[in-house]
């Protein structure tokens, strides 16, 4: 078997290294206002190495009244950190209460404990449920793709658990229920230190894991939504509609633009513009369904794509969008001047390519933009013929009729 000090040595140093890791693969990141997940992670096994330290030192550099129970208070700090970094990784922020009544219950627990059994076993019942909680704080972390990694994590950590919780049951109640036997509480010791140091090798491994997957989930997001109205962009919209389209069931895409943008931006400036871009955007999502897509296309232009939808109710849809915008924006930042949209609608066949349905789309805003504006316009696209794209007449004009600006 294998030295006790020797074994806390090595997971001191062990805990160090990997902190060391955890610091080169989260360079480069942003700067934070507050600490991140992976952060917290690395500053719990700064003082997990501590407290593995001041054990290794007790009786030689440490009086070991003093070193038992700082020792164990950096153990109880360790899982508090470790507790309040796996919230952080799920997006979570709170129990902040839970660091200093951990190490005061530890350092309770040492100070009413002074026998080495009761001492050690409470503190291995202790940390055997905070490593049960870690498991359960896992298992809520967004998995991005990677359940395997996730659940070997899970599995780690209650392992661990089990192992320090029978080893509370073998110091506790050993006495009391059966007679101690020696080699199995040597087993449990070494049992609790190997499983410790492997749950924190694969945690580690796990989270920087599941960090850079979120990372590069994060950077794709970006990298397809319009930073001004965190809608979807030009080439997001493109890549997902194609994917969307389904063959023999209607769809209709929507091409919608602000009129008289330019005026806005010319007369009240162009923070006015984004502000009004940002609310249209919202009144937009607002009114469309779940499966619906919508973009910026660019400057004050919008496309939507609307999936499984014939003629009669994408013309409902628009004029509903229509008739939002214009309810919503009349205010003093505009001087009394309302803002309205023109929509131009294609309806058509899933078979047909979304650039068709664009085009036919474009075609009809076009001509609800000559008709006066504050109007949907809607053109029936018919189906491919031989592959070929359909010739589609001009488009006619199905709408109310709305109020001209003032």
């Amino acid at each position: 078997m294998f030295d006790v000090k020797t074994l806390m040595f090595f997971m001191a140093l062990s805990a160090l290294l990997m902190a060391g890791v955890i610091t080169l693969a989260d360079q480069g990141r942003a700067p934070q206002r507050s600490l991140s997940g992976l952060q917290l992670w690395t500053l719990s096994l700064l003082v997990q190495a501590a407290g593995w330290f001041v054990l290794v030192a007790s009786n030689s550099l440490i009086p070991a009244g003093f070193a038992g129970p700082l020792a164990l208070g950096c153990v109880s700090l360790c899982w508090s950190l470790r507790l309040q970094a796996l919230d952080r990784c799920a997006g979570r922020d709170g129990m902040h209460w839970r660091a200093p009544v951990l190490v005061g219950v530890s350092v309770g627990i040492s100070l009413l404990s002074p026998a080495s059994e009761w001492l050690v076993g409470l503190h291995s019942l202790l940390y055997g449920l905070l490593a049960c909680a870690c498991a359960r704080q896992v298992r809520r972390l967004p998995d991005h793709g990677h359940v395997t990694a996730q659940s070997i994590m899970a599995l780690a950590l209650l392992l661990l658990g089990g192992v320090l919780i029978a080893r509370s049951a073998e110091l506790l109640l050993a006495r009391a229920l059966w007679r101690q036997v020696e080699i199995w509480r040597t087993v449990l010791e070494q049992a609790s230190f190997l499983s410790g140091y492997a749950s924190t090798i694969i945690v580690t491994i796990g989270l920087v894991l599941l960090a850079r997957a979120g990372h590069e989930e994060h950077l794709q997001r970006l990298a397809g939504t319009d930073a001004l109205t965190g809608l979807l962009n030009r080439r997001s919209f493109l890549s997902r509609a194609g994917q969307a389209l389904r063959p023999q069931t209607p769809a209709a895409v929507l091409m919608l633009d602000l009129d008289h943008f330019k005026i806005i931006n010319d007369s009240f400036g162009h923070p006015v513009g984004d502000a009004v871009l940002r609310t249209v955007s919202a009144t937009l999502a607002s009114g469309l369904r779940r499966e619906d897509l919508l973009a910026r296309f660019g400057g004050e232009e919008f496309a939507a794509l609307l999936p499984q939808t014939g003629a009669r109710t994408a013309l409902t849809i628009g004029e509903r969008l229509r008739t939002a915008v214009a309810a919503q924006h009349a205010g003093a930042e505009l001087g009394g001047r309302r803002c309205t949209i023109s929509i131009g609608i294609a309806a058509g066949s899933g078979d047909l390519p979304i650039d068709v349905l664009i085009t036919e789309a474009d075609r009809a805003l076009y001509t609800a933009k000559r008709e006066g504006r504050n109007r949907c316009v809607l053109v029936e696209v018919p189906a491919l013929v031989d592959g070929e794209p359909p010739q589609v007449p001009e488009p006619g004009k199905i709408s109310s009729q709305a109020a001209r600006l003032p």
